[in-house]
């Protein structure tokens, strides 16, 4: 019958394998890259307010990961460190923000202020002339009728105005935008407590700016 191995042997065997295993497991560890939390705000300011942007593409360089803000500006997205944001929205200049390789925290806040973009287009004449010399001879051959400019005035008061607006039904695009806002607020916060507007950061900055420029104060009578 074989002898069995010594107490020391077994024991030198189990600390090697435990020691292995551990390696392996810290390696393992390193190669699975670790996964952050971005989420902000993404605004613009409009004179003396600020006005959150709804619908900013935030997506990933390189990748097909990326999301939209919501109604109040807010946004959150899976990164990993090294990647690369882009901020874009149409008539806004575009930003992108790089994650940090030395990042720590499980959790990244990022507030953007979006600036406008102005482009300077050429100028651009459009005249129904076919010619400056013919344009004299063409605007006094223009006729001349009150009719257009009373059915203008008459279509301009108030009272038309009005009723159009209770009678005239609402385009498609209105439609939809106020169905696709009632479907992102219900998405939003579906399996949780709906957001209250006192926990909004932005509406808190208002009403902090508003007393700061003393809208609250209450006018005095000239009298």
């Amino acid at each position: 019958m074989k002898e069995s191995l010594p107490y020391h042997f077994r024991l030198i065997l189990l600390m090697a394998g435990m020691c292995l295993a551990w390696s392996a497991s810290g390696q393992i560890k390193h190669l699975i890259p670790r996964v952050h939390q971005l989420s902000g705000f993404v605004v613009t300011d409009e004179g003396e307010d600020i006005k959150p942007l709804e619908l900013v593409n935030v997506a990933v360089v390189g990748t097909n990961r990326g999301t939209f803000t919501n109604e109040v500006g807010f946004y959150s997205l899976p990164v990993q460190p090294g990647e690369t944001v882009d901020f874009s929205f149409l008539g806004y200049k575009s930003v992108r923000y790089t994650i940090p390789d030395t990042i720590q925290q499980d959790y990244i806040f990022y507030y953007l202020n979006l600036l406008r973009d102005t482009l300077s287009l050429p100028e651009v004449v459009v005249l129904p002339i076919p010619s400056r010399e013919n344009f004299k001879v063409e605007f006094l051959a223009l006729p001349v009728n009150d009719d257009l400019q009373e059915r203008a005035i008459e279509n301009l008061k108030p009272y038309t105005m009005n009723l159009m607006m209770a009678t005239l039904p609402h385009s498609g695009r209105e439609v939809s935008k106020v169905y696709f806002n009632q479907i992102a607020i219900q998405n939003y916060s579906s399996g949780q407590y709906r957001p209250q507007p006192i926990f909004d950061p932005l509406a808190w900055q208002r009403f902090i700016k508003y007393i700061k420029d003393g809208k609250f104060k209450k006018k005095k009578d000239d009298n």
